[in-house]
């Protein structure tokens, strides 16, 4: 039995797509203050940190469901 479970394909789940998503760029608008538009970039960077961040959790999880690890 043991062998026949560690001979069994693993069937992960598809990446969520938001994953795989290009990071937004931030276009300067006319007259726009740097300082402005380096808050902006500031914003994106956080967000897709955080995208990132849940992608690697995400994939983690699924990875360990997969090996017989504790599902939260």
């Amino acid at each position: 039995m043991t062998k026949a479970i560690a001979e069994a394909p693993t069937n992960l789940p598809d990446w969520p797509a938001q994953c795989s998503a290009d990071m937004p760029v931030v276009v300067p608008k006319d007259g726009e203050k740097f300082r402005f538009i380096q808050d902006r970039w500031e914003i994106v960077r956080d967000n897709e940190n955080k995208k990132n961040a849940w992608c690697s959790q995400f994939y983690a999880d699924a990875k360990a469901n997969a090996a017989g690890g504790v599902q939260k």
